[in-house]
């Protein structure tokens, strides 16, 4: 399964809208493989992660978006655009772009999608954790 962030209202002008990703989805004849379930918060949202294999955030205007880390941290493949950190994050690979060849790509090739999960996984852990942050903070402060 694809998880697909939603946009807010005070977000529309910067991101893909709900309306113009499920006509993306539909055109290009995906509504099987992928679901946009809207806001998603607390424990739903990450029960969700855990049925998914994918995640799209396709902002066009973020500086560090916390649900590229979520979906980080589940493992998931990430495609989202190059904006804020999000290419510090995930890299700055042609291949993580939200475009839909890149999404069939991943849903046709189950491998690649666990290989970049498992990818997001590992930079997660070596980067982002809380106890990464902290003993970054403390070198910060210690100078």
């Amino acid at each position: 399964m694809v998880t697909i962030s939603p946009v807010t209202s005070q977000e529309k002008k910067n991101h893909i809208t709900a309306v113009a990703l499920q006509q993306l989805i539909d055109k290009n004849g995906l509504a099987e493989k992928v679901k946009y379930g809207g806001s998603v918060t607390g424990d739903n949202l990450f029960k969700l992660y855990k049925q998914s294999n994918i995640f799209i955030y396709p902002t066009k205007k973020d500086a560090m978006p916390l649900v590229i880390l979520e979906a980080m941290r589940a493992g998931l493949a990430i495609l989202s655009n190059p904006v804020g950190a999000i290419p510090d994050m995930i890299g700055n690979d042609p291949e993580t772009l939200p475009t839909p060849g890149n999404l069939i790509s991943l849903l046709t090739n189950p491998d690649k999608t666990r290989k970049f999960g498992e990818q997001n996984r590992k930079t997660f852990e070596q980067n982002f954790t809380i106890d990464k942050f902290n003993a970054q903070l403390l070198q910060i402060l210690m100078r």
